[in-house]
């Protein structure tokens, strides 16, 4: 997850901004749990995941291994993720 983040320009890319509190999220969204695995995880399926950025610029997309990601409007958190608990990094 280290390698999802949202370029600056003008800013090291040491000090980017990466996706962190990562959870893995059941088909419905509705459960899940958190990834501690520093080594990575290898998954060869679609998936949800949801993870924290503390700074976010909803205009710009994200870089991930995949390509670019361009981020949805922002909107309320959904019900369904009331477990999720943000933590100031």
């Amino acid at each position: 997850m280290g390698d999802v983040t949202q370029p600056r320009a003008g800013v090291d890319r040491s000090s980017w901004q990466v996706a962190y509190d990562e959870h893995l999220l059941n088909r419905s969204g509705s459960d899940g749990f958190a990834i501690f695995e520093p080594e990575g995880i290898r998954i060869e399926m679609d998936l949800r995941m949801a993870f924290f950025m503390h700074h976010l610029d909803l205009r710009r997309p994200l870089a991930t291994p995949a390509g670019e990601l361009r981020l949805p409007d922002e909107s309320p958190k959904p019900e369904r993720l009331k477990f999720l608990k943000y933590r100031e990094p």
